[in-house]
């Protein structure tokens, strides 16, 4: 029998704690993981900008994650554990056992299977530094918080090693936010990318009209007024932040040029910002006939009539 039961207090804390360490280990892991993939890119890999997108908007959900969740996790294992100081006695009690087994339990299914992938990987010839590194941080994750829950449970004194290991983890934790808000870049930089990326996605659908205006007619728009239709409801875009219209001049009977001003270079053309792209012979999605210099840039088009042939 429980010396002590178990108050609604107890259970939620106890459930609170072992639910933010799932989620702060869940988001740590996912950084490590997009920071492993921005640094050791894949061959086999042609995510393009799509991926290099992908992985910046998972680091920023992992720093979210970490920056609201973690302290959580934090205060609420500090609190139970002088809890635990000032009445020994709970420590015996019976939610607290059951999570702290059932959380050894993961650590030891989430070994085993890092075990299983790397030796899995090794046989088919994977095995490369981007994904030993991340079986390292899906063990350097379980091994701590097992190690952790093995301590804690044995009900051992805080000793002067344990704080240094604690210290090391949260420096590691704290390095691993530091770097990926580097990678993550500053929300007024990420809201600049967005609306030039806006601006790219008119563009797009601009000349996507002004493609099938020539196939309906054989012959360029004048404007890009010519191109608004009232029965299909397509109207003009316009610059998302100014509000003024896009250029478009025809240049030839099968050539035209669509400009816009953009606040800054697209990741496109820079190699040195965007790892997962160097090196790579093309990029998919967002391909480099529409990157784009900071300031006035314009897109040269020409159709080519055996692609894009009239419309019966």
């Amino acid at each position: 029998m429980e010396k002590i039961k178990s108050s609604p207090r107890d259970i939620f804390l106890h459930l609170l704690s072992i639910i933010a360490l799932y989620a702060s280990a869940t988001a740590f892991l996912t950084l490590a993981f997009q920071l492993i993939n921005l640094w050791f890119p894949d061959i086999l890999d042609m995510g393009g900008y799509y991926a290099y997108a992908g992985a910046r908007n998972a680091i920023r959900w992992s720093l979210a994650s970490l920056i609201v969740i973690f302290p959580v996790y934090f205060f609420t294992a500090r609190l139970l554990r002088k809890e635990y100081e000032m009445e020994p006695e709970k420590r015996e009690l019976r939610v607290r056992k059951w999570l702290i087994s059932f959380t050894l339990f993961v650590v030891a299914l989430t070994l085993i299977g890092d075990l299983v992938s790397l030796l899995s990987h090794f046989l088919e010839g994977e095995l490369t530094a981007r994904f030993a590194l991340k079986v390292l941080a899906v063990a350097f994750v379980a091994g701590a918080i097992g190690a952790y829950y093995l301590w804690i449970l044995k009900a051992k004194p805080v000793t002067a090693g344990a704080r240094y290991v604690a210290s090391g983890i949260l420096l590691v934790i704290f390095a691993g936010v530091v770097v990926g808000f580097v990678y993550a870049g500053s929300p007024a930089e990420e809201r600049l990318r967005r609306i030039d990326m806006e601006r790219v996605n008119h563009l797009q659908v601009i000349q996507s009209q002004v493609v099938n205006y020539w196939q309906a007619k054989e012959r360029l728009p004048e404007n890009l007024e010519a191109l608004a239709d009232n029965i299909r409801g397509y109207g003009i875009p316009a610059d998302p932040e100014t509000g003024a219209p896009y250029e478009y001049r025809a240049t030839g009977p099968l050539a035209f040029e669509l400009c816009a001003t953009f606040m800054r270079q697209s990741e496109g053309m820079m190699e040195g910002e965007s790892p997962m792209m160097m090196g790579r012979p093309y990029y998919s999605g967002i391909s480099e006939n529409w990157n784009h210099e900071m300031g006035r840039h314009c897109f040269s088009r020409t159709i080519d009539p055996d692609i894009y042939r009239p419309l019966p």
